[in-house]
C-alpha cells in the first residue's frame, strides 16, 4: 500500500482539521513573511494583517473557509499585466487593461503581481477595453494615478495587495481617461 493511504488511514477528520487549524496558525504566525501569500485555486490571495492576526490564534477553520469560499466564487476577471522591456534601456513596463463592464480584481500597485526580487517594473499603464464597440479607448495611462482615481468609482478591498473594481460603464471609463490625460 503506498505511503499516503497509510497516513490517510491513520488521520481522523477532527485530527486533520486540527492539523489544518495548526498549520495556519504557524504560516499565520512567521514573521518573517513580508506578506502572506496563499496560492488558491483560481488566483492568489494575500492576507490583509487583519486576517493574519486573527487566524494566527484562531480556534476553528469557520473564518478562514467562509473567506476563501467567497473570495474564490466571484466571477471576475484577474488582471495580470503584459510585459515589457525596452530595447535600449532594458527598463520593463507593466500594461494592463481594464474593460467596461466586468468586474475586475486589480493589483493596488503595477509590480503587486509579482512576488519576486530579481524583476523590477520601472513603469505601470493601463488602457481601456470598450467591449460593446470591440475597441480599445486611445490612450495608455499611468498606473498610480488610475488606483488613485478609483477611490470615486466603488473600488474595494479585494486583499492586501488588491482591489476589486466594480463593473464600469462606458461613460466611466471615459470620465476617467479624460481625469487621467
Amino acid at each position: 500500500m503506498p505511503p499516503c493511504r497509510d497516513f490517510m488511514k491513520s488521520v481522523s477528520c477532527t485530527n486533520f482539521a486540527a492539523f489544518s487549524r495548526e498549520s495556519l496558525n504557524r504560516f499565520c504566525g512567521n514573521k518573517e513573511f513580508a506578506s502572506h501569500i496563499l496560492t488558491l485555486a483560481r488566483w492568489p490571495y494575500t492576507l490583509t494583517e487583519d486576517k493574519v492576526a486573527a487566524w494566527e490564534t484562531c480556534t476553528d477553520l469557520s473564518d478562514f473557509e467562509q473567506t476563501l469560499h467567497g473570495l474564490q466564487a466571484l466571477d471576475v476577471y484577474y488582471a495580470k499585466p503584459r510585459l515589457l522591456q525596452k530595447n535600449d534601456t532594458k527598463e520593463i513596463g507593466a500594461f494592463y487593461a481594464l474593460t467596461e463592464e466586468c468586474e475586475s480584481i486589480f493589483p493596488v500597485r503595477a509590480d503587486g503581481f509579482l512576488n519576486l526580487g530579481e524583476l523590477k517594473i520601472t513603469e505601470g499603464f493601463v488602457q481601456f477595453v470598450l467591449y460593446s464597440e470591440q475597441r480599445v479607448m486611445e490612450g495608455l495611462f499611468p498606473y498610480e494615478r488610475f488606483i488613485e482615481e478609483l477611490g470615486r468609482y466603488g473600488v474595494r478591498q479585494f486583499d492586501g495587495d488588491h482591489i476589486l473594481i466594480p463593473p464600469m460603464t462606458k461613460g466611466e471609463l471615459e470620465r476617467l481617461a479624460g481625469k487621467l490625460c
